[in-house]
């Protein structure tokens, strides 16, 4: 909208957009008084319309367009009185790309003209041929030549300097870096061969000690083949398969850690849980919340993590909460025991178990 009568301190108008194809009318309310512009009471309205893409047509169009450049003159200076008053960020963009059109000018113009009456005449398209005869007369005076000698002397110089913008001292760090660097590549090849010799030592030692550990586990294996549920089952042979898959149940406890199953264990051998030693788990409050043993084989290690002081490895054999929070959870990715009610293990902290 814009007023019968121009009024320079009016408020902006509005108008709204029709979605149909012809030009629609809308009036406007006046706004409230803001600064020093102010809005004159009983002030006539004049309609104005807007197209179907937003833009002012008819009668009142050049008067919307005049008061639209009232306002923005008013509250959208497009000039600065003080250059300090310009942010920062902008004062560098427009520096920056001063030198870049200034060094464009140098390369294409007065660099390719040997005399000031040839420099002068070329000027470019655009700038008043007045301004451009002062600049070509300052870049040839005596101060201005003479710095640009000696910034040329100090770029040949400097030849990597005045790309990666380093100093005299950082190119000699860089330089000494680059020689040692270079030293160290060139070690002999009987250095190298000790170190490779050295490595396969430490494999070998440590082959030797996996072997150890396998027989170890191997022969903890035969002695605990006993299950713990008294002497109604009979007794396993020597060289049974039941021993053979006793060994490489305890073997696979031992690297549990290495490659964690995809789901909760369940069921484990007899022979890991020597001497079954029954506990009931007690919650935060006291009150259990499931029964299960104490594992004793590979007790130290449960899903990944150290079985530290205070804490037991624990086979969950029944649940009596399934919505007991876990202890020190999530554990195995599980925050409660409902994920044990088909049995599994988990770390619980020992003066929370209670001995059945």
């Amino acid at each position: 909208m814009v007023s019968g009568q121009p009024q320079p301190n009016a408020s902006q108008p509005s108008g709204y957009a029709s979605h149909a194809s012809q030009p629609s009318t809308s009036v406007s309310q006046a706004s409230q008084p803001s600064g020093d512009m102010q809005e004159l009471e009983n002030v006539r309205k004049l309609p104005v319309l807007i197209d179907i893409d937003g833009v002012v047509v008819g009668d009142n169009a050049s008067r919307w367009n005049t008061r639209t450049g009232s306002l923005i003159r008013a509250r959208i200076p497009v000039s600065y009185t003080d250059w300090r008053l310009v942010h920062p960020d902008f004062k560098d963009k427009v520096w920056n790309a001063l030198m870049i059109w200034k060094m464009g000018l140098e390369k294409d113009i007065l660099n390719k003209f040997e005399t000031l009456e040839e420099q002068i005449a070329a000027c470019p398209d655009g700038i008043d041929p007045n301004h451009w005869e002062q600049f070509v007369l300052y870049e040839n005076t005596p101060e201005v030549m003479a710095r640009k000698a000696k910034n040329g002397a100090d770029k040949r110089n400097r030849t990597r300097g005045i790309t990666l913008n380093l100093s005299t001292k950082q190119l000699k760090r860089t330089s000494i870096a680059k020689v040692m660097l270079a030293q160290a590549r060139s070690s002999s090849n009987s250095e190298f061969k000790g170190e490779m010799s050295e490595m396969k030592s430490s494999i070998a030692r440590v082959e030797g000690v996996l072997m150890d550990m396998l027989k170890l586990v191997t022969n903890n294996g035969m002695s605990n083949s006993q299950p713990p549920h008294g002497d109604t089952t009979p007794g396993t042979d020597v060289g049974s398969n039941s021993i053979r898959r006793s060994s490489q149940q305890n073997l696979m406890n031992m690297f549990e850690s290495a490659n964690p199953p995809a789901n909760p264990p369940t069921n484990p051998p007899a022979e890991t849980l020597s001497p079954p030693l029954k506990v009931i788990l007690l919650g935060r409050d006291g009150v259990p919340v499931a029964r299960g043993y104490v594992m004793t084989t590979t007790a130290n290690i449960c899903h990944g993590r150290v079985v530290l002081g205070g804490k037991k490895k624990i086979y969950i054999q029944e649940v009596l909460v399934p919505n007991a929070p876990i202890y020190d959870g999530p554990q195995f990715g599980c925050s409660d025991l409902s994920d044990f009610v088909e049995e599994g293990l988990l770390i619980w902290l020992e003066s929370r178990l209670q001995y059945e």
